[in-house]
């Protein structure tokens, strides 16, 4: 919420937090081992909408389906925001660029967000939730960049001093990757082209 967070997580809510990422933990190994060694999946998957390290450059994508064809950029190591100054994370890349490839690295990145939210679990620091909120913001320009389960998702804020925005714009990450579908989807079977969106 502005100006902080809502709730404290106590040891209980902790304790169940954990539990449920034990679970997550497991059918995301579970399905990694699937990626990796299902025959018809890899059918399905290698070497299937392949997008090179200097294509994706070009395309522009980015998140998961960047960091598929090598590309490293990640706003988390970027520029590092909230806990990621002090908590850095360890990014996963893949270098094939291919659907097989993206699957990967969604899904090692999910290990590396529930091995994130066990460390923050440890690391949860004793301070005020909240802080005030000034009605009105100050005249002036701000943006954000974070990184979203797709990429970067960026801000764009102008306030003229009242208490409402002046303007707002967003960039999705979506907006950034799906430019690369209509080159990506060129040549394949019509079955592979949802999995390539």
């Amino acid at each position: 919420m502005l100006g902080g967070v809502k709730y404290d997580v106590d040891d209980q809510q902790a304790a169940t937090i954990r539990e449920g990422l034990d679970f997550l933990e497991e059918r995301t190994l579970h399905y990694l081992e699937v990626v990796s060694t299902d025959s018809l999946f890899l059918q399905r998957t290698r070497n299937i909408g392949v997008m090179d390290r200097e294509a994706a450059q070009l395309s522009g994508v980015i998140g998961p389906t960047g960091r598929a064809s090598n590309v490293q950029r990640d706003v988390r190591l970027d520029s590092p925001y909230a806990a990621y100054a002090d908590h850095p994370i360890t990014p996963v890349y893949e270098t094939t660029g291919d659907l097989l490839a993206r699957f990967v690295v969604r899904l090692r990145e999910q290990l590396t967000s529930i091995d994130y939210i066990r460390m923050l679990l440890d690391h949860l620091p004793n301070s005020p939730l909240t802080t005030r909120m000034p009605r009105r913001v100050k005249a002036g320009e701000a943006i954000s960049r974070v990184e979203a389960p797709r990429g970067e998702l960026f801000y764009y804020i102008k306030s003229n001093g009242g208490d409402m925005p002046d303007r707002i714009h967003v960039r999705t990450p979506t907006l950034c990757n799906i430019a690369s579908v209509a080159q990506l989807v060129i040549g394949q079977h019509l079955a592979d082209v949802p999995m390539i969106l």
